[in-house]
C-alpha cells in the first residue's frame, strides 16, 4: 500500500539540509516504517541494511557482505570503517538505511559513536528504523539526552493510520463500511495491504480472519508472543478487559490475578501500545466519574479477544460464514460503538486544525461517569467546552438523547458552550428544530464526516 506522505516529506526536508541529523523512525511492527523509508529512498544513492539477531562479528559480516566487502581477512573492522570503504568522492549524499539497528545498538556499545561521526565527517543521511516501542521511550531517549547525540537526532513514532488516511487508501467504501474496517482492522499498514476492495469488508473478515488459510488467521497470537513472554497471563487480561471488566478491581474479581501483578502487567500492554488507560477529563465532577478504566488500544487485538479468542473451538470447525454469523454479525455494530467515538473525535481534531470549530480546542478526551457519559469533551484556553455524544447503533436520534447529554454533563459539572452529536442514522424533528433554534446544538451524519 502506499506509504502516508507526511513522513516521507519530513524525511526529503531532512535529507535537504546541508547537515542531516540521523533519522530514527519506531513504532510497531506492520505499521509501515520500512514502506516510508523504501519510498524515501527512491531515486536516492543508498545503501540499505536489515539487522539480524546475531553477534557483533556475524553481523558486520552480514553488513560487508551486503556491501560487496570481504572482511574475513581482517582483525580491525567496525561499521565506520565499512562504510568509509565505500564511499565515493560525489556531491551527491549518500543515505544510509539500517533496519531494527536495535538488535546492533544492544551489543556493539561503539555502533551509534561510529554512525555519529561517519554523520560529521560525511555528506550522509543515516536512517534507522525501531520496531520496539519500549526500548526506544526507555533506554535509547536516554541515551541521547544524557550525551552529545541531543541535538544529532531527529526521534519519529510512526503511528497507525488515521480514519482518514484510511478513506483516502479505501475510496471504494461506502462511510458506513470504512468505519467497519477502522473498527475491525485498525490502522496497521500490512493489515490493511491484505484488503480486497472489491469485496465487503465483512468478506474480507472471513477470509483473512475466519479461515485456516487466511494471511490474519493467527496474527493476534503471533503479535502478542512475539513482543511479550507469559502469554496466558496477557491473553487472560485482555480477555477480561474484552468482556466489560475495565477497572483494576474487576480485573482482580475476573482473573485471580493479584491486584500488583495486574498493574505490572497493564503497564507492559501500554508500554506496546496494546492497552491504554483511560482518565475522565478533569471537569470538577470526579465524586460522579469512574477513575482508572482500561481499554484495548489496538484495534485489532480487541476484535480478536472481543469475537475469536473466546471461541476458538468454533473457529476450527465452522466455516467462515457459520462463525461469522454465530458470534460477530448480531454484535459488531455494539463493537464499533466505541471506534465511531474515536472516528468523531478525529473529525473534531481537523476541524479544529483547519479552524472551522467555534472554539479552539486545546485539551480533549472523554468523562466517563458512575451513570451516563460525554464521549468527548473539549475544552479551550479560557475554559470553554465543547461537549460531543456520537451515536453509531441507534436508527434515530431523539431529542431525549440529547436530555440525557445534558444531564450527564450536569453530574460532570460543566457548563459547555456547544453539544456535537453524530449519527450514523437520522434525527429527530423535535432534535433538528432545536438545531435551527439553537447556534449551540450541532448535528453531524455520518455522511459529513
Amino acid at each position: 500500500m502506499n506509504s502516508k506522505n507526511s513522513e516521507i516529506k519530513t524525511l526529503d526536508k531532512l535529507y535537504n539540509k546541508s547537515h542531516s541529523p540521523i533519522a530514527v523512525l519506531y513504532g510497531r511492527k506492520g505499521v509501515g516504517k520500512n514502506e516510508i523509508v523504501k519510498q524515501f529512498a527512491t531515486g536516492k544513492k543508498c545503501i540499505s541494511y536489515i539487522s539480524r539477531n546475531a553477534s557483533c562479528k556475524l553481523q558486520l559480516e552480514f553488513f560487508a557482505q551486503e556491501l560487496g566487502i570481504d572482511i574475513s581477512e581482517k582483525d580491525d573492522c567496525d561499521f565506520e570503517s565499512i562504510i568509509e570503504g565505500v564511499l565515493d568522492n560525489s556531491d551527491d549524499k549518500t543515505l544510509i538505511i539500517i533496519n531494527e539497528f536495535e538488535l546492533i545498538f544492544k551489543k556493539d556499545d561503539t555502533f551509534f559513536n561510529q554512525l555519529i561521526d561517519l554523520n560529521d565527517r560525511f555528506n550522509l543521511m543515516i536512517v534507522l528504523t525501531c520496531s520496539e516501542i519500549p526500548w526506544i521511550n526507555k533506554e535509547f531517549i536516554e541515551c541521547i539526552n544524557n550525551n552529545k547525540y541531543k541535538d544529532k537526532v531527529y526521534l519519529e513514532k510512526i503511528e497507525e493510520w488515521s480514519f482518514l488516511d484510511t478513506v483516502r487508501a479505501f475510496e471504494d467504501y461506502s462511510i458506513e463500511e470504512l468505519v467497519k474496517l477502522y473498527g475491525v482492522f485498525g490502522g496497521v499498514n500490512r493489515y490493511l495491504s491484505y484488503i480486497d476492495q472489491s469485496s465487503s469488508v465483512e468478506d474480507n473478515i472471513k477470509k483473512l480472519v475466519l479461515n485456516k488459510k487466511g494471511s490474519l488467521y493467527d496474527e493476534a497470537e503471533k503479535f502478542l508472543s512475539s513482543e511479550l513472554r507469559e502469554i496466558s497471563v496477557y491473553n487472560t487480561i485482555l480477555y477480561a478487559i474484552a468482556s466489560g471488566n475495565t477497572k483494576l478491581n474487576e480485573l482482580y474479581k475476573s482473573t485471580g490475578f493479584s491486584r500488583a501483578k495486574i498493574s505490572v502487567y497493564l503497564k507492559n500492554l501500554a508500554a506496546f501500545d496494546v492497552v491504554e488507560k483511560i482518565e475522565s477529563f478533569d471537569t470538577g465532577g470526579w465524586q460522579n466519574a469512574k477513575k482508572g478504566v482500561y481499554a484495548i488500544k489496538n484495534n485489532f487485538i480487541d476484535f480478536w479477544f472481543r469475537f475469536i479468542y473466546p471461541n476458538l473451538n468454533d473457529l476450527d470447525r465452522l466455516t467462515g460464514d457459520e462463525f461469522y454469523a454465530k458470534h460477530i454479525e448480531n454484535k459488531l455494530d455494539i463493537y464499533l460503538d466505541r471506534y465511531f467515538i474515536k472516528i468523531c473525535r478525529e473529525y473534531l481534531m481537523l476541524m479544529n486544525y483547519s479552524n472551522e470549530l467555534p472554539l479552539e480546542i486545546k485539551n480533549i478526551g472523554t468523562w466517563q461517569g458512575k451513570s451516563g457519559s460525554i464521549d468527548i469533551v473539549a475544552q479551550n484556553d479560557i475554559r470553554e467546552q465543547l461537549v460531543a455524544k456520537c451515536f453509531w447503533k441507534e436508527d434515530i436520534v431523539t431529542d431525549e438523547d440529547f436530555k440525557k447529554l445534558l444531564e450527564a454533563a450536569n453530574k460532570a459539572k460543566i457548563k459547555p458552550k456547544y453539544y456535537y452529536i453524530f449519527a450514523s442514522g437520522s434525527f429527530n424533528e423535535k432534535l433538528k428544530a432545536l438545531e435551527s433554534q439553537l447556534s449551540s446544538v450541532v448535528l453531524i451524519d455520518i455522511g459529513s464526516l
